[in-house]
This record gives structure tokens, C-alpha cells and sequence, in this order.
């Protein structure tokens, strides 16, 4: 019993010691992410949240970029990354690919450089009759162009494109242009033509957005796109008014294998830490991640974003489980070494008492043939004696006080009332 006591203190000790810890490391190697972008937005490092998930989760981050969202999902299926941010239209079917969060949208991004705003009359004649820089678009990309194309009734045949990658927009500076691209509003190519007086091109009135706007009309045959305003001044002043457009989610995946509590923390850092990287990049102003729920996505949610939807945060056993792991494992063997140990103390303590109960019985022997009243009384003290040295094993621990100690009294007892007879 005082074994078990013991036992229990240590187990809760222990406990309390890795609960006051404020930092562990529970990830088993530095966080690989891969982020499907187009080649001038590649250019930006998202530097904003590699720096807040190396700082909140303790643990290194690196990323690396690609035009093709099966490449980085087939690196993601394979294990060469750990994490990947792309497109919400993305199709894969075989490999089990969870979301952890929404982050920025990509928008469709329509400006016009050096063409009088009388002549902007819908965007079927904007593309059809005026140079094009259109952004790199990836297969998937290109799906969505064709569609969008095909809703504002544009003749792809009729648009003459030059990729935004290969021209040197300082050559065109004085030239009349449209820029388009599916792109997120960091791209350094849509900036420099913004600092060089370009425009926004609203796709609809954005009063008309909820009334049946054109772009309601088309999200409603592309389901994975959504309509976005762009609030007037967002870049230094413009766009003049706002502007009405589409947009697709970007998304963090990763495969649901993964560690829940993992997701649990990224997810939490992202979603409570958004004004630290709106403070670092102004772009995350951007950032929807306070309500989001699974039919948003083209994958279902991962079971720690589920968790930290419901709140529901992983026990401290679950938390440190690769830690707690060898640990309970090392207390467990202990724990059986322990319990041996004190089977055989006890196994020697129940010996012990059996030599007390000889000699009492010898002297209960000695005591039943003697009728000589002066050698009883030396008997009668031999007997106490030996009751004072057996309390004084018990209180040593060198005894056990159970039903066999409980005998040995009773049995002092009597040799005592045959004794005083």
C-alpha cells in the first residue's frame, strides 16, 4: 500500500512537471511547404507567415514555389513536403489530402495602362481590342480562363496575349495595354504597372452584387470561385472606386496523416496571430480565417482544424505523446521492477513473522508442561519481550501489519491468559 502511494506521487509529479513546461519539442523535423503560385508572385517569400509559424510553433520553415498544383501535391502525397498552399479549384483524387486553413485569394485581376476610360465599355471589347500581358496560368488556371471567357461571351481567338514573365514592362510603359491574370495582389508585375498609372477594370457595378450581378452569373457555373470587391484605395490610392471581381481561396493542405495536434497549432497561430501579419504585410488584411467550414473547400477539413473549430484541444498526453511516450514506457518497466521488488519484501516480512510466531509457540510449549510460579513470571516476560520486538519490526517496516500480525496477537493473547491462569 505505501508502495503504491509512492508510485502515485511520482506518476503525478511527473505529470506536473511536463504540464509547467511552456515549450517541447513535439515536432520530429523542421516544416518543408510548397506553394503553388504564378512565377512573378514566386518572386515573394510569404516571409510573413514562415516567420510567424517558426516563431509560435518553434520549429524551422522553408518554402519552396511552383506553377503546377500537381506537382506539389503529388510531392505532398509523397512525403517531400509537408505542407502545401493551393488554388481551392485544384482537383486530385488519389491521395488523402486534408485542409488546414483558407489564406489569401487570388484575384482576377483586370488594369488598363494608357487606354482612355471612355473606350472601357465591357470586357469583351477590352480583350479583344487591345495588347494583352497575361499572367503565367497553370492547367488549372487555364480552365478557369476558358470558362470565364466563355461566360463574358470574350473570343479567345481574338486575344493576343504576351506572357507577363517574359515582357519587360519598362518597354511598355508608354504604350496602351491590358494586364489580366488569376493572381494574388502582391504580384510585383501588377504593382509596377499600378506605380506607372494603371487601372482597375471592374468586371459589374459592385452595387449590383446580391441583385444578379455578371459575376454572380458566373461564379454560379464555377463553383470553386467566389465574387470579391476590391476596396477603393487598397494600393496607394487606387482602384478609384470599388471594384468588382472573382476570386479563388488559396488553401493550406496536408495529408490527413499528420499530426492532429499539429494542424490544432497552425490553425491557431494563423487565425490569432492575423493582426501581427497584417502589421508585417498589409496584404493580410485580406485574410478570412475567422469562419470557415468544410463545404468551402475542395478537400475536407483535417481533423485538428476540426478540433480547433470546436475547440475541442488535444490532451496533454496527446500533445506530448512522442515525448510522454518513452517516458511512461521507462516508468512502466520501473513500475514492474518496483512491484517485484516489493513482492519479494513482502514475501521476506511474511518470514519474518512466522519467527515470531516459533518462538511464541515455543514458549506457549514451555509455558503449558511449567507449574513453577517464579519460572511462569520469566516466561510471562519472554513473552512480552517478544510482543515489544515484534512492534518494533513493524514500526522498522521489517513487518507487515496485516491479518498475519493480526494473528500473532491474538495468539500472544492467549499464551498470556494461560500464563496469569
Amino acid at each position: 500500500m505505501l508502495f503504491m502511494r509512492k508510485l502515485l506521487i511520482f506518476i503525478l509529479l511527473s505529470a506536473f512537471i511536463l504540464s509547467s513546461c511552456e515549450k517541447l519539442e513535439i515536432y520530429k523535423h523542421h516544416l518543408k511547404m510548397i506553394k503553388v503560385t504564378e512565377l512573378n508572385s514566386a518572386k515573394v517569400s510569404d516571409s510573413a507567415i514562415v516567420r510567424l509559424l517558426k516563431e509560435e510553433l518553434n520549429e524551422d520553415v522553408s518554402i519552396r514555389y511552383t506553377l503546377s498544383e500537381d506537382t506539389a501535391l503529388e510531392m505532398l502525397a509523397n512525403g517531400e513536403v509537408d505542407l502545401a498552399i493551393i488554388p481551392n479549384n485544384t482537383k486530385y483524387h488519389t491521395a488523402d489530402i486534408r485542409v488546414i486553413v483558407p489564406l489569401l485569394p487570388r484575384i482576377f485581376v483586370v488594369l488598363t495602362h494608357n487606354i482612355p476610360a471612355d473606350t472601357e465599355k465591357d470586357l469583351k471589347s477590352l480583350l479583344e481590342n487591345n495588347p494583352l500581358i497575361v499572367e503565367d496560368l497553370s492547367r488549372i488556371d487555364s480552365i478557369f480562363m476558358d470558362k470565364l471567357f466563355l461566360s463574358y461571351n470574350v473570343d479567345k481567338h481574338k486575344v493576343k496575349g504576351m506572357r507577363a514573365n517574359s515582357v519587360n514592362l519598362e518597354e511598355w510603359k508608354d504604350s496602351s495595354l491590358v494586364f489580366i491574370g488569376l493572381t494574388h495582389l502582391h504580384n510585383p508585375s501588377m504593382r509596377t504597372l499600378i506605380d506607372e498609372g494603371a487601372q482597375f477594370f471592374s468586371l459589374d457595378d459592385p452595387l449590383l452584387l446580391g441583385h444578379g450581378s455578371s459575376v454572380e452569373g458566373f461564379v454560379m457555373d464555377y463553383s470553386s470561385g467566389v465574387p470579391f470587391i476590391l476596396p477603393k484605395d487598397f494600393y496607394k490610392g487606387r482602384p478609384a472606386k470599388p471594384v468588382l471581381t472573382v476570386a479563388i481561396q488559396d488553401i493550406l493542405v496536408t495529408r490527413g496523416d499528420v499530426s492532429g495536434t499539429l494542424v490544432y497549432d497552425i490553425v491557431k497561430t494563423l487565425v490569432e496571430h492575423r493582426s501581427r501579419l497584417i502589421e508585417m504585410d498589409n496584404i493580410y488584411a485580406l485574410l478570412q480565417t475567422s469562419k470557415f467550414s468544410e463545404e468551402d473547400f475542395s478537400f475536407p477539413l483535417h481533423r485538428g482544424a476540426i478540433d480547433y473549430l470546436d475547440r475541442d484541444q488535444p490532451s496533454l498526453l496527446t500533445r506530448y505523446a512522442s515525448v510522454l511516450w518513452p517516458f511512461l514506457s521507462m516508468l512502466a518497466i520501473l513500475a514492474g521492477a518496483f512491484a517485484s521488488v516489493n513482492r519479494r519484501m513482502k514475501m521476506r516480512k511474511k518470514l519474518s513473522i512466522e519467527k515470531f510466531y516459533r518462538k511464541l509457540l515455543l514458549l506457549r510449549k514451555r509455558a503449558v508442561k511449567e507449574s513453577n510460579e517464579k519460572e511462569k513470571e520469566k516466561l510471562l516476560k519472554e513473552v512480552q519481550k517478544l510482543r515489544t520486538e515484534a512492534f518494533d519490526a513493524l514500526m522498522e517496516d521489517k513487518l507487515v501489519p496485516d491479518t498475519t500480525f493480526q494473528i500473532f496477537l491474538i495468539l500472544y493473547g492467549e499464551v498470556i491468559e494461560e500464563l496469569q491462569s
